[in-house]
């Protein structure tokens, strides 16, 4: 089953459905078909500030949005959080990998609340834990994809409610295939 696209549904369906983004300046998901696998085709990856500064001023989104900062130091690291994270809410919520991250998580998810939901820093386990944070936007997106079909069924958009019933099913088919894979990592470390 594949994602519905703009040539199969109305333009702006899934407008405000939230959309997982990586900002990766310097290239740490080399492959995001191996490196993010299965949720390469919903998840945005930016390399340059600019364009993410330009993705996260579009009004009506929501983008969860991890930040691998592995070029800059604690405070640079505090500094973009608190520059391009923190104050825009059109962030939904957040993850940081920086150096030290890991040392950092409990104090700087009691600072800055409930939308920074971690902080870690790129270790062997990285991009099973850039799954693991694209995997939670992939629930938020199926509880969005739920309301969403229910809401349209209740208001007699019973095609409507079916486009959305497509959407939450094909997201519900990733999170089997990142359970499998994660399955299989499990069994290999035993």
């Amino acid at each position: 089953m594949q994602p519905l696209s703009v040539t199969t549904s109305p333009v702006g369906l899934f407008e405000n459905e939230p959309r997982a983004l990586i900002f990766d300046p310097n290239g740490s998901v080399i492959d995001p078909q191996t490196n993010i696998r299965p949720y390469e085709r919903t998840t945005s990856i930016v390399r340059h500030l600019a364009d993410f500064q330009a993705l996260v001023q579009m009004p009506n989104r929501k983008f969860p949005t991890t930040a691998i900062l592995d070029h800059l130091n604690q405070t640079s690291a505090e500094n973009f959080l608190q520059l391009h994270l923190h104050p825009n809410a059109v962030v939904l919520f957040y993850f940081l990998f920086f150096p030290n991250g890991e040392n950092l998580h409990k104090a700087w998810t009691e600072r800055y609340g409930p939308r920074l939901i971690g902080c870690d820093s790129l270790t062997t386990e990285f991009y099973w834990d850039l799954r693991d944070f694209l995997n939670r936007v992939n629930n938020e997106n199926i509880s969005y994809c739920t309301r969403e079909s229910s809401r349209n069924r209740s208001e007699g958009n019973n095609g409507m409610a079916y486009l959305y019933e497509q959407q939450r099913l094909y997201r519900l088919q990733l999170e089997r295939i990142y359970n499998a894979l994660l399955e299989e990592h499990w069994a290999m470390d035993d």
